[in-house]
């Protein structure tokens, strides 16, 4: 069969596509991109049902995680913390405690 049509698909970065290399497995493809095993598992529901089988040819859905993978979500938890510490007002108060030791 001809794989034209997968070009298009990996053409939006919205939606990436993994094909399945032979020796490959959810738990080796998830790190490449950032995600777990389960939402890798969740994102391909329809094509590897059940269990967690899949074969070499398989168009794997990679799931969207915001930022560059594990890092990005990292940044973006760290900036949320600051803001909402800024604007409670709790932020100069634990730097005056620093400054005061």
């Amino acid at each position: 069969s001809s794989s034209s049509s997968s070009s298009s698909v990996s053409c939006r970065a919205a939606k990436k596509v993994h094909t399945v290399q032979k020796g490959e497995w959810l738990s080796s493809i998830a790190p490449q991109y950032g995600v777990t095993t389960e939402q890798l598992a969740k994102e391909n529901k329809a094509l590897i049902g059940q269990g967690d089988m899949i074969f070499p040819g398989d168009q794997l859905k990679i799931p969207t995680v915001g930022g560059s993978g594990i890092k990005g979500v990292l940044v973006k938890i760290t900036v949320a913390l600051l803001i909402v510490a800024a604007a409670s007002g709790i932020w100069p108060t634990i730097k005056e405690q620093m400054d005061e030791k």
